[in-house]
Order: structure tokens, then C-alpha cells, then sequence
């Protein structure tokens, strides 16, 4: 069944007693992902499909996912395919038709019972606090690992609302907020312990200061900030504490500084590099003279910082093959004019 798409699988599934039993033999051993975006009542479950990739690889989206609802009984149907149309859904039976809870309870119920290794990412829209609220109560109830959240729509949030994201997913692998916060938004970083998010991702985080950004996010892998408005000074305080923090191997900000001044001793300047983008691409960067330099952090792990004119400033470690170019003799052992 390894070759097999997912919506075939299903097939299986639904045709007799024999096809559960292999169907479901197949689902305990992999792990799968529920996607719930919730604005659109839409469920969607995906097999060993990390989603840095989904984006490009429409194949692989194609054989590893199926959408699925709770209607009059579990329809399954394929994802969108550009290269015709996709087959017909299928309908799998509710277990106990006398069930009335609403479709989504029905959903998540079917989810857990069918795939043991089942982690949820969910995925709001416009969402008022209230609502936000209790989306994640009832999601909570059924103790599904709650891996990725993600806030996506456009505009501002308030403040409650902001907060309360903070604080329900600080448990979570991955939170992205692509809203933005009010600027003059208050978390106390000296009241709330620091997270540790394998990615954290924020659109507007006018308010992480410095000593936000060190006090709370410091602890995570990688974190993507924008819409800050740091110095020079921050920066380079900023730069030194995370030389000094083993956990976080990622930190982009977002700023449109043209010029930033460093001192980096012992620094190596860089002329070209492999990094994986944003969706886990490997892609080589080139860099014209004092744009990028490969430093150690303080447990010795080999890494880079440079900046981009739209994407700003770069500090990690994921990198492979630095070319590194020779040393300005003159001034040996420092960046300037970052």
C-alpha cells in the first residue's frame, strides 16, 4: 500500500470487512496529519507530507491527501488536480447512524479512531475571541497532538485576542500569526515563561522589543519576525545573545535597514552559500563583498549572518558548502558596514 494513493486506500477501506482490516493495518503504521481549517468547516488529511513542501510538489499532495466531510455518512474525495478531473467521492458509512453530534465532532471522532498516530494542524480565518476560544476547548477535548497552528487572516487582531493565542498554543510545535497586533501591544516577558516553538512566525511584531525577543522566543529553533523596527544597537545586541543560545538555529528579521553596522571578530566573509528556503528547498545564495559572514556560536557550531534588501537579517545555522572569500588584511577579523 506504500505505492498506493490515499484516496485508492480509502477505496479499500470503504468496499468491505477485509478492506478495513488491511486499510487500517496500514494506517497504524504511519503517521498522518488532520488539517482543519476552521473558517471553512474543511477537513483535510494528509500522509507524510510536511508542510514546508505542499506547496510545490502537487504531485506528491495529490497521492498523499484526500479531503474528507462528515455529510450522510464520511465523504472522501481527491484533492484538485490540474490534469483532469478527479474521480467521484466516496461515502464510508457512519458506525452508528443514531449519532447526532455536530459534523465536525463526527469528524474528529472518525480521525482519531482510524489513525492512532494522528497529529492535528489547524488553521484559522477571521476569528473573534470568543470563537477562537472555544475552537480550541473543543479541540482539546479529544487529546489529538496539536502540532501546528496557524493565523491567517488579513489585518489586525486585538489585543485579548493576541494574547489568548500565546497563551492556548504554547505548547504547540509550530505558530504562525501572519496578522498584525497592534504596535503598543503588552506581553510581559517577566511574568510568562519563554517558548519553545520548533517556528515561530510573525507578521507584525511591532511590539517584541529586544528584551522580548531574548526573554521569550530565544528558546525556540527558528523564529521570522516582521514589521520590527530595531536599531543598529538592538541588532547588535540581539546578534550577541543568540551567538550564546543553543537552541535557536533560526532568526530572520524582517527589517528594510539598508546598512548595518557590526563588529564581528573572528568573523569569515562569504561569498556564496546552500540554504533551504523558506518551504525546505536547498537554493545557493551569492553575496557581493560584506554581506554575509560565518562566525561560530558560543558551543562552536559553525554559523551564518547576512541581509537581504527585502528579506533582512539573517542569523543561522542550516547552511551548507560557505565559500568563503579572503579577508580584508587591512581590517582582518572584522564586518563593517554590514
Amino acid at each position: 500500500m506504500d505505492q498506493m494513493d490515499l484516496f485508492d486506500i480509502f477505496s479499500i477501506f470503504s468496499i468491505s470487512k477485509k478492506g478495513q482490516t488491511l486499510a487500517r493495518s496500514y494506517f497504524n503504521r504511519l503517521k498522518f496529519e488532520l488539517w482543519y481549517r476552521v473558517n471553512q468547516e474543511r477537513f483535510e488529511i494528509h500522509k507524510d507530507l510536511p508542510i514546508k513542501g505542499w506547496r510545490f510538489d502537487l504531485s506528491s499532495t495529490l497521492i498523499n491527501s484526500v479531503l474528507i466531510a462528515a455529510r450522510d455518512g464520511f465523504e472522501v474525495a481527491q484533492p484538485r488536480s490540474s490534469k483532469g478531473p478527479a474521480l467521484d467521492p466516496l461515502t464510508i458509512p457512519f458506525s452508528n447512524p443514531e449519532d447526532t453530534s455536530e459534523s465536525r465532532q463526527k469528524m474528529l471522532k472518525f480521525a482519531k479512531e482510524l489513525f492512532p498516530k494522528l497529529q492535528l494542524h489547524v488553521m484559522f480565518g477571521t476569528s473573534s475571541l470568543v470563537e477562537f476560544l472555544d475552537t480550541m476547548k473543543f479541540l482539546r477535548s479529544f487529546n489529538i497532538p496539536l502540532t501546528r497552528v496557524k493565523i491567517g487572516s488579513p489585518g489586525k487582531v486585538d489585543d485579548e485576542l493576541m494574547k489568548a493565542v500565546l497563551e492556548q498554543c504554547s505548547d504547540v510545535k509550530n505558530l504562525t500569526i501572519r496578522s498584525s497586533s497592534h504596535p503598543h501591544f503588552q506581553y510581559n516577558f517577566r511574568t510568562h515563561a519563554p517558548f519553545k516553538f520548533d517556528l515561530f512566525e510573525l507578521n507584525g511584531a511591532e511590539w517584541v522589543t529586544k528584551n522580548h525577543l531574548i526573554n521569550l522566543f530565544f528558546g525556540c529553533k527558528k523564529v521570522i519576525l516582521g514589521g520590527t523596527q530595531y536599531t543598529n544597537q538592538k541588532l547588535t545586541e540581539i546578534r550577541k545573545k543568540w551567538l550564546e543560545a543553543p537552541e535557536m538555529q533560526y532568526l530572520q528579521i524582517k527589517i528594510t535597514a539598508s546598512k548595518v553596522i557590526w563588529d564581528l571578530p573572528g568573523a569569515l566573509p562569504v561569498r556564496q552559500l546552500t540554504v533551504p528556503n523558506y518551504w525546505g528547498r536547498k537554493k545557493s545564495e551569492k553575496f557581493s563583498s560584506k554581506q554575509c559572514y560565518k562566525i561560530n556560536k558560543a558551543d562552536g557550531t559553525p554559523a551564518v549572518v547576512y541581509r537581504r534588501l527585502f528579506g533582512g537579517i539573517f542569523f543561522r545555522t542550516d547552511f551548507e558548502d560557505a565559500v568563503i572569500e579572503l579577508p580584508d588584511v587591512s581590517n582582518p577579523g572584522l564586518a563593517n558596514n554590514f
